[in-house]
């Protein structure tokens, strides 16, 4: 597999295989076949509906991607697939540890009185669901009673409760199981070695970059999508800087999926060898 460097010290995406799209699937949306995951009710098929979707939009973005660093499509395109891809992720993480929202999601679709183009109350949506506005008091801290008064209980996979709870809990068994895959390794990727640097009382801290890294790639593909980028009258993108926010969402992405089949709070897990193994093989293909 060869690294396209376009970005230099300053990111790079690789050429991407086919056999990449399963992984990051099942650490988003996890197995179809663990136990209790079921198959024919509406939370399945909503999960596997997601599933389908995160294939498929990978597989746009890798042909984008392998087509080089100056691909008109990448450029045109490659903001738009992102952000739906980043969209899709988290979906399928909150799915796991929420399925009443994603049921709610899935069957408030169907109602006579759902309306495309409207902002129905029962979608998704990226300031209710992802990165929501948490007033915290000096003092504070989400968990206490006057945060949870104004801003409600947040179950978000990169915000708030859930995000919490997971990332403080779940951090020290990922740390163990990247120690012990990649004790003999003499080929560590940057992201691999970033997540290594925080040891396993710096969950939170973790989870704050995370965040930061998911918001400014999301702002930045946003502006992409609504041609806020312009040179001498002609909107473009950086195509390094591009390179740089499309390999930042994924391995936030892949990171808050493998972070998921640690926490018992969450379905559809995968078992802790498996989860690391599909976290690797994007690390490697995401990361310099």
């Amino acid at each position: 597999m060869r690294c396209l460097r376009w970005g230099g010290s300053t990111g790079g995406i690789c050429e991407v295989k086919g056999s990449s799209l399963t992984p990051f699937a099942l650490l988003c949306a996890g197995s179809p076949s663990a136990a209790g995951a079921g198959t024919t009710d509406d939370y399945a098929k909503a999960l596997q509906a997601l599933r389908a979707c995160i294939d498929a939009t990978v597989a746009d973005l890798s042909a984008m991607i392998n087509e080089g660093p100056q691909s008109p499509r990448l450029l045109r395109y490659g903001p738009f697939v992102t952000r739906r891809l980043i969209e899709e992720a988290i979906a399928a993480i909150l799915a796991r540890f929420d399925p009443a929202r994603i049921v709610v999601a899935f069957r408030g679709a169907r109602t006579s009185d759902f309306r495309v183009g409207d902002l129905n109350q029962s979608s998704l949506g990226w300031v209710r669901d992802v990165l929501p506005e948490i007033r915290v008091e000096a003092g504070a801290t989400v968990w206490s009673q006057s945060t949870i008064k104004k801003s409600g209980v947040v179950r978000s996979p990169v915000d708030g409760h859930l995000a919490s709870y997971v990332f403080e809990t779940a951090h020290p068994q990922v740390l163990d199981a990247l120690n012990a895959k990649y004790a003999t390794s003499t080929d560590l990727r940057q992201w691999v070695l970033h997540l290594q640097k925080f040891d396993d009382q710096q969950g939170m801290a973790l989870l704050a970059d995370l965040r930061r890294r998911i918001a400014e790639a999301y702002s930045y593909l946003s502006k992409g999508i609504h041609f806020e980028f312009s040179s001498d009258g002609v909107a473009s993108l950086d195509v390094n800087e591009l390179a740089k926010r499309i390999a930042d969402a994924i391995q936030v992405l892949a990171t808050c999926g493998l972070y998921s089949h640690f926490s018992e709070a969450s379905l559809c897990r995968l078992s802790h060898q498996a989860a690391t193994d599909s976290f690797d093989l994007l690390a490697r293909q995401f990361s310099n």
